[in-house]
């Protein structure tokens, strides 16, 4: 476990911000039931996201024309259900609302891969801006997706599908954009090159674009966005560095959740409450998947209820009753993924908080630091789930 180590503002400034944003979330000993979620067919699973009901969205191994390939899935109580493609080719979900709406890409044709909704079984193609490439990547209660595509030049725009058509919602003044996540408000989240050339998390609402900025450096991703308005993604935290942190963004600043152990760590998802998931390396062992929860970032494989015979490695959302969608790799690299369940633990210390006062924050700040490395495939690629 790790404390929250915390840049970019002074102090003073940062105390009290964390202090804002911690306040009331006091965080129980928790332990997490996990479900295995298996493939139909094949030997992998992975998630992309879940809804609140725990209904998971991701890919698996799937029988395609011509052999065996992956398709996108959806798991309700644990059972797998193939959600198939455009073109009857290879597909994958990114995410998943209340509604049991899905949204993530398809394979077209051509070598072109286009964003697709699935819903009730059937996969909808969804428009892009002129190019060979779209994705989905996020979907609200409203229905709401955003994403991004491939413009005729082949410059690669955050887009927004909403009443049946498309938009494009710009950059930071650079060629690139993409949008990850939108909340109930209509508030989108991503990232944005700016007019210099640098990739900076972006925020796109009431009809603008907002530069969120960096811990320190010149490189930030946002991938996940709550009701509250709070980002989470990673962000560049030393100038004279190419690594980079798990960031939360929060009322105009920038805060630096650490790492387990090791060099650099990224955070996939949040919720209402505050909670956020990733992943972080581990000092000599690879990825593990972390949920930060009150200022504490906690490898997940330690909080487990029952051995997996798998290591989690990577998780990629919390839903409204703390449910988590991770992806695990077993010995023999085998890859599924997994909906951890939570209950509290019981015993002492069960139902306490663990936020410590102003002062220890200082101590800890004062005591505590990090060092990480730069993946920015991280940002331009989609979701890594590669141990």
């Amino acid at each position: 476990m790790r404390t929250l180590n915390m840049m970019h503002a002074g102090l003073t400034a940062a105390t009290v911000g964390l202090g804002l944003l911690a306040g009331g979330r006091a965080s129980a000993a928790v332990v997490y039931t996990a479900t295995q979620l298996d493939p139909i067919v094949g030997n992998y699973s992975g998630p992309g996201g879940l809804n609140d009901a725990g209904v998971v969205a991701g890919s698996a191994s799937s029988v395609i024309p011509g052999g065996t390939g992956v398709t996108a899935h959806i798991w309700t109580n644990g059972v797998a259900q193939d959600q198939g493609a455009l073109f009857g080719g290879y597909s994958f979900a990114t995410a998943i609302n209340n509604g049991g709406v899905a949204v993530g890409q398809s394979a077209a044709p051509n070598s072109q891969y286009h964003a697709v909704k699935w819903s009730g079984g059937v996969a909808q193609d969804l428009p892009g801006l002129g190019g060979h490439t779209a994705r989905a990547d996020g979907i609200n209660e409203s229905g709401q997706i955003v994403g991004f595509s491939l413009l005729a030049d082949f410059s690669q725009h955050a887009v927004l599908w909403s009443g049946g058509s498309v938009a494009d919602l710009g950059t930071l003044g650079g060629a690139a954009s993409q949008a990850r996540a939108i909340n109930e408000a209509g508030a989108i989240v991503g990232d944005a090159q700016t007019a210099s050339g640098a990739t900076h998390a972006a925020l796109w609402a009431n009809g603008g674009i907002q530069d969120l900025g960096t811990i320190a450096g010149d490189f930030s991703f946002a991938l996940s966005v709550n009701d509250p308005g709070e980002a989470v993604g990673a962000s560049s935290f030393d100038p004279q560095s190419s690594f980079f942190h798990a960031t939360l963004w929060s009322n105009g600043t920038a805060y630096d959740l650490g790492t387990l152990a090791g060099s650099l760590s990224t955070a996939f998802g949040n919720n209402n409450a505050g909670q956020v998931v990733g992943y972080s390396t581990w000092a000599g062992a690879g990825l593990h998947a972390f949920v930060w929860n009150a200022g504490v970032m906690s490898d997940l494989n330690e909080l487990l209820a029952q051995p997996l015979g798998y290591t989690l490695v990577q998780a990629y959302g919390v839903n409204a009753g703390g449910q988590i969608a991770a992806f695990g790799r077993n010995a023999a690299g085998e890859g599924r993924a997994f909906l951890l369940t939570p209950s509290e633990r019981p015993g002492p210390g069960a139902g306490t908080g663990a936020v410590p006062e102003p002062a220890t924050w200082a101590l800890m700040i004062v005591g505590f630091g990090g060092v990480g490395a730069r993946l920015r495939r991280s940002a331009r690629n989609g979701r890594w789930t590669e141990a």
